[in-house]
């Protein structure tokens, strides 16, 4: 007779990815990017503001660091944002991962079911 399973084949169980925490850190991740776009648009204020005031060499090394700054800042925003599409594209990809496990799981279960039917009625058709 079947024996009752109580666990699924390698490939079926549960995906274990945690949701709750990919939210937590594509938003901090986009928090960020968004608080070093506020700091360069004001770090590019100052500068203007200083600038004003200063003139000869020290002002083009005061340009040339100012301007250093913004690009850096600016590419680490780039940079947060790109890890938070990939968290987003994880999350994604877990999400699906997860619906193709529980489909297959329960196309499994469906086969489990059908293939004790065929043996209860094997069993009732031989008398045991």
């Amino acid at each position: 007779m079947f024996e009752a399973v109580t666990s699924y084949p390698g490939g079926l169980q549960p995906l274990e990815f945690r949701f709750d925490l990919a939210y937590a850190a594509e938003d901090a991740l986009r928090s960020l990017a968004s608080a070093l776009t506020t700091a360069n648009d004001r770090r590019a204020v100052a500068g203007r503001r200083a600038l004003s005031d200063c003139e000869g060499p020290f002002a083009d090394v005061l340009q040339s660091n100012l301007d250093s700054a913004i690009a850096e800042g600016s590419a680490l925003r780039d940079d947060l944002l790109k890890i938070a599409a990939s968290v987003l594209e994880a999350r994604y990809e877990a999400f699906l991962e997860d619906a193709r496990r529980q489909v297959a799981r329960s196309d499994w279960t469906a086969e489990q079911a059908r293939q004790r039917a065929i043996a209860v009625q094997g069993d009732a058709l031989n008398g045991l």
